[in-house]
C-alpha cells in the first residue's frame, strides 16, 4: 500500500464526508501525482502532491499560499485536517 492510500483511508475513516479526487491527465506520461481534498464544512481545498504516492508530500491550500512538506503519513493527516479546518476526530 502506497502512502497516499493509508492516508486517504484514514481521513475517510475520521471524516466521511471528506471527498478525494486524484488529477486526471492527458497523457500517460504526465504526472497524476496529485489529490484534491475536499469538505463540505470548508470553502476551500487543499492537495497533496507526490509523483509516487510516498512520503514526502508537498502540501498546499487554495485558502492562502501556505506550502508545507510532509514527510510522514501521519504530518500529511495532520496538514490535510488543519487545512481544510476540521476537529480532530
Amino acid at each position: 500500500m502506497r502512502d497516499i492510500d493509508a492516508i486517504i483511508r484514514t481521513l475517510i475513516q475520521s471524516y466521511p464526508e471528506l471527498s478525494v479526487e486524484q488529477l486526471t491527465v492527458m497523457h500517460p506520461a504526465d504526472d497524476d501525482g496529485i489529490w484534491y481534498f475536499k469538505h463540505p464544512a470548508c470553502a476551500h481545498e487543499v492537495k497533496l502532491e507526490s509523483s509516487y504516492g510516498t512520503c514526502p508530500f508537498i502540501f498546499e491550500t487554495s485558502a492562502d499560499a501556505t506550502v508545507a512538506t510532509a514527510e510522514t503519513v501521519s504530518a500529511a493527516i495532520r496538514l490535510v485536517v488543519a487545512g481544510l479546518e476540521l476537529a480532530a476526530a
